[in-house]
């Protein structure tokens, strides 16, 4: 028997991850997010292909409108599908189909609460109701409502700073992690308190976006005062270092090389794939990791970047002798014909090019 998968796509504003906060909670799902027009139209396409190949695959859409043309087209999967809108404009469709629901009155994060039975007297509801308030602009409390504004705009800022440096997997994460520490710092501090990332106080709200980040890469309970760059360096690397510490790269990410260039201890390379502007993550991790000694990023293209600290590992001679480049001491890349189409793929391109270069 074929496991049952969910598929869930929602929409790229606060409402739209906000739903994807609960089935990141109880469901191992494929996440999709998608803008309206030529965006949503191709994620659909590639949902409808993911459930043709697998009749146990059930979609769930919420905080998104469908057209006539779309919806019909996922009516061939009636019982498999299941629509949660709340925007007027999808009335005509929610008419025609029985599993397209419609509630202009709730946000699509509240809707998505209530179908999934999630208590109301749980600890999710402040956040579900900030959500839900800032959303569809519920203005009693007006506390609430603040606090559903700062949310937004921290979704909004999250996102247009990691738009095109990481994958919508990884950007989908980190705002469901912040979304964590937002609720939980929610249910702990009602009132003014001092170094608290937000607080509640005479229905006004106060955050500091730099706490907020800080906790969600485990920064929270160092003395150092970080620049937003470096924040958010380390948020493009947060899935590669330990969840308590960003000072710590996962040992799974790490390639030990016994014998290389000049070198006489063992040297651990950090490898990552894919990540856009990684000068910058790069400089930051090496500044505050203490189990690496250098990174190199590979991309599905097959292009190299190593980077290390300055007057430590040579990667100028690494990709000189490896990778068909060069550079400089700290700085170097390079490129081989390789074209790794996922993480694992790279890890081990990676790891066979320094196993053959140490045996040469």
């Amino acid at each position: 028997m074929e496991k049952t998968t969910l598929i869930h796509l929602s929409h790229t504003d606060m409402d739209g991850y906000g739903c994807q906060w609960f089935t990141a909670k109880q469901y191992d799902y494929i996440g999709f997010n998608a803008d309206y027009g030529d965006d949503l139209q191709e994620k659909l396409g590639i949902i409808i292909d993911l459930m043709e190949n697998n009749e146990t695959t059930q979609l769930l859409i919420t905080d998104l409108n469908l057209t006539m043309p779309q919806a019909v087209a996922l009516d061939k999967f009636d019982g498999r599908v299941h629509v949660l809108d709340h925007h007027i404009s999808g009335e005509d469709v929610a008419v025609e189909f029985d599993w397209y629901h419609l509630d202009t009155t709730k946000s699509g994060t509240l809707l998505t609460a209530e179908y999934l039975n999630i208590p109301a007297d749980g600890q999710a509801f402040p956040l579900i109701n900030a959500i839900n308030a800032g959303d569809i602009f519920i203005k009693d409390p007006i506390s609430t409502f603040r606090l559903g504004r700062v949310v937004s705009s921290i979704t909004i800022e999250t996102r247009e700073l990691l738009k095109g440096r990481v994958s919508p997997d990884t950007m989908r994460k980190v705002i469901i992690e912040l979304y964590d520490i937002i609720n939980r710092a929610i249910c702990e501090y009602e009132g003014s308190k001092e170094d608290v990332p937000v607080y509640i106080d005479e229905g006004r709200v106060t955050y500091q976006k730099d706490a907020i980040y800080n906790i969600g890469i485990g920064l929270a309970n160092r003395p150092n005062q970080y620049t937003r760059e470096e924040l958010i360096s380390a948020l493009m690397l947060r899935e590669y270092t330990e969840a308590s510490d960003i000072a710590s790269v996962k040992p799974q990410y790490i390639v030990e090389v016994q014998r290389i260039i000049s070198s006489e201890q063992p040297l651990k390379c950090m490898v990552t794939y894919n990540v856009q502007g990684i000068s910058d993550a790069a400089d930051f991790i090496l500044s505050t990791a203490n189990n690496i000694d250098f990174i190199l990023n590979i991309s599905e293209r097959g292009t190299i970047r190593l980077r290390a600290r300055q007057g430590g590992v040579d990667v100028n001679a690494i990709a000189t002798s490896l990778f068909n480049g060069g550079g400089h001491q700290a700085a170097a890349g390079g490129k081989i014909e390789v074209t790794p189409q996922s993480y694992d793929e790279a890890y081990n391109v990676i790891s066979d090019c320094f196993a053959t270069f140490m045996t040469s």
